[in-house]
């Protein structure tokens, strides 16, 4: 039975034991004081402009000793990997004959799964021209790992494979030379962003560009060195996610002292700096990996049911679809890393777009210009411009008159909470642009955009900074690592620090916020009675805003407690995922966040806590200072070894800090990622001496 139900937040501390500051042990209490010792000598960004606790990213020891390939070794790799290319898209025409791609004209959870996750052209295109360097590095990684055995690792390895330079060989020059040209920007003085994020950075242009990679705190742990998924350190396959989701993540109602709006601006804000797609066939379709087949496609890495599972055996459902993350194009040989389609910095992307042509699309050119397009509800009050695409969308139904709504970002539509702040920020970019007209009645329609834009991302980033951030990493950090808006005066631009979104962040770390959701969003109506609709009814169900449910949503998500920060989710979340209303049951997220991560390399948690507090673990007992024994407990009956703990599920565990939502890794990751988002952003509002700095 769910649990999760309407409540108002709390003034006291939740009562749940274990999960509360006062509970915190001592060394948690000190656990910044810590991190401040471990940083206190690196606060200056360092080689490849990531701020870290310890160590640069996928810095290679000095103790290995790069291969040093001949012309005609190199030529030999990368004709031998085209080959493998080739087989691949064969293979990959094979299994489109035998039918096994999505039907999008289905309605179903997995096809709306894949609508709003799926790689855009211009990704898709970028992906398939770095395969050519994946396979090439598995044919060397072979030969390295072999004479390089006693010195390094495979993940080592691997990251040997990236220093190897390919300017010797002919075939590799073409094939980084193609790469490179497909990303090539020209940058020009402006004061305003360009919409794909590139020229953010003049030293480095495609630094949180859209298309471009996630970074990372920590190499990859790829079973092969390479690309396959993490498996448990003994070798052996780690825990089913879908076991680790009904075993550890369950449904239980603890409310937290703070709001839903907590949850849901952090979902907002999350859907401006980070967008994960899934790939797709090289033509374009949605890879279908359910039922389980031997020869399935590469990318797939579906998710088992096991036959007893207390909910999916109802319907007998064995298998949920899982497609790997789109490869980013690195245009050289090492590791696999994953694409972040759209910008990393705070730019409004979820309202304004991540690519030109998709911007030029979201606002009036002509009377009124520089507005965003807009359609109305029937009380008048402006809406999103609705979806060009209402009979493909997995949301709209054209044939009953209703439709779904053209945001910058393609997840808009997901649930009515998430909308609501879409129109709430639509209508504040319009109503800046009145203001500026009334104020400015000769610029023309782009500038009035543009100004507008400048105003609500500065907005936007103050909210976060301001309001939401101090809520989610508690004070400690906040002053540590600089992140409070200032009352007065102007911060500094690091042109070394580098804003991309963080892998651990959006693969893991962030995605706490899935534990905060209700089953149940309360909405408060205009006689101040409280309603409510429940989350797995009212997935890409925006239809109600055309009749003014704006204003009833966005009371309850000022009245309502979120959940706790803790391992348990809804099950609205875990069984009900994107379910259409005649279908019985969706997907499961936690299971999903489990897998990405794994998918993507991301180590276990342990690793993080060396990483972020120097401690060493070794034994299962010791995860105890960081949360309850009964949930060390349930980690240790699942898997392994305490080396194979998955960081999301760990992460969750955690007893928060003091003031904080999170515990102390989730603190360490996310104040990392938000330092560099503020630090590495040329245009963030509070910055001095720069083309688009604002006046005092």
């Amino acid at each position: 039975m769910n649990n999760r139900r309407i409540t108002a937040p709390t003034t006291t501390s939740t009562s749940k034991t274990g999960y509360t500051a006062r509970h915190t042990p001592r060394l948690l209490s000190l656990s910044f004081l810590i991190v401040a010792v471990i940083l206190v000598s690196q606060l200056a960004p360092i080689a490849q402009g990531v701020l870290l606790p310890k160590r640069i990213v996928q810095q290679i020891s000095e103790k290995i000793k790069i291969p040093n390939y001949s012309t005609l070794e190199l030529d030999e790799a990368f004709n031998a990997g085209k080959t493998r290319v080739v087989e691949k898209l064969r293979h990959e025409n094979d299994l489109i004959k035998d039918g096994f791609t999505t039907d999008m004209d289905k309605v179903t959870a997995t096809s709306r799964h894949q609508a709003v996750t799926t790689t855009l052209a211009k990704g898709n295109q970028l992906e398939h021209m770095q395969e050519v360097f994946e396979e090439t590095s598995k044919i060397l990684l072979k030969n390295i790992t072999k004479d390089m055995s006693d010195q390094m690792d495979f993940a080592e390895s691997a990251m040997a494979l990236s220093a190897i330079p390919l300017t010797a060989s002919s075939i590799a020059r073409q094939a980084v030379h193609r790469c490179q040209e497909e990303q090539f920007v020209h940058c020009r003085p402006s004061r305003y962003r360009t919409a794909d994020g590139s020229c953010n950075n003049l030293h480095h242009p495609t630094w949180g560009k859209s298309f471009s990679c996630f970074v990372r705190l920590i190499a990859p742990d790829y079973a092969d060195g390479q690309s396959a998924p993490r498996i448990s350190v003994t070798g052996h396959p780690l825990p089913n996610p879908r076991i680790l989701s009904a075993v550890v993540h369950r449904d239980l109602n603890y409310p937290a002292t703070y709001t839903h709006m907590v949850m849901q601006y952090g979902q907002f804000f999350a859907h401006d700096i980070a967008f994960t797609p899934s790939s797709r066939t090289k033509d374009g379709k949605m890879i279908q990996c359910c039922p389980l087949e031997p020869n399935s496609h590469p990318q797939c890495y579906p998710i088992l049911v096991p036959l007893d599972d207390p909910f999916y055996s109802k319907w007998e459902e064995n298998c949920l679809n899982f497609v790997r993350t789109a490869m980013c194009p690195q245009c050289r040989l090492g590791p696999r890393e994953q694409m972040n389609q759209i910008t990393a910095y705070i730019d409004g992307s979820q309202l304004y777009g991540s690519m030109q042509n998709e911007t030029e699309s979201l606002w009036t050119k002509s009377g009124p210009a520089g507005r965003m397009h807009v359609s109305l509800a029937r009380n008048g009050g402006e809406l999103l411009p609705h979806s060009p695409e209402p009979a493909s969308d997995q949301c709209s139904k054209p044939d009953e008159q209703q439709f779904c709504f053209k945001a910058g970002d393609k997840r808009a539509n997901q649930h009515p909470a998430l909308m609501s702040l879409h129109v709430l920020w639509l209508r504040q970019h319009n109503r800046v642009v009145n203001e500026l007209k009334h104020i400015n009645p000769h610029w023309n329609g782009e500038l009035l955009y543009e100004e507008a834009k400048r105003i609500i991302v500065a907005q936007m980033s103050h909210v976060v900074y301001a309001e939401w951030l101090p809520l989610v990493v508690g004070p400690d950090a906040m002053k540590f690592l600089k992140l409070s808006i200032l009352s007065d005066g102007y911060t500094e631009y690091d042109p070394h620090v580098n804003a991309g979104v963080i892998n651990e962040f959006a693969g893991a770390a962030f995605r706490f916020g899935h534990s905060l959701v209700n089953s149940v969003f309360a909405e408060i109506l205009p006689n101040g009675k409280t309603s409510g609709y429940r989350l797995r009814e009212f997935f890409f169900n925006p239809f109600g805003f055309y009749e003014g449910q704006l204003d009833s949503v966005l009371r309850g998500l000022i009245s309502q407690a979120a959940q706790n920060r803790d391992p348990f989710v809804s099950s609205d979340m875990k069984n009900h995922l994107y379910r259409p209303k005649d279908n019985p049951y969706g997907l499961d997220l936690p299971a999903f966040n489990i897998q990405r991560a794994r998918d993507h390399g991301i180590r276990g948690y342990t690793s993080y806590l060396k990483f972020c507090f120097d401690e060493k673990i070794s034994h299962w007992n010791q995860l105890d200072q960081y949360m309850p024994t009964s949930q060390r407990m349930r980690f240790q009956n699942l898997y392994k070894s305490v080396h194979d703990l998955d960081l999301f599920s760990a992460g969750l565990a955690e007893y928060p800090l003091p003031g904080a939502a999170v515990g102390p890794t989730f603190t360490c990751i996310i104040g990392i990622q938000f330092y560099n988002l503020k630090y590495g952003d040329r245009f963030w509002f509070e910055h001095k001496n720069q083309i688009g700095s604002f006046t005092p």
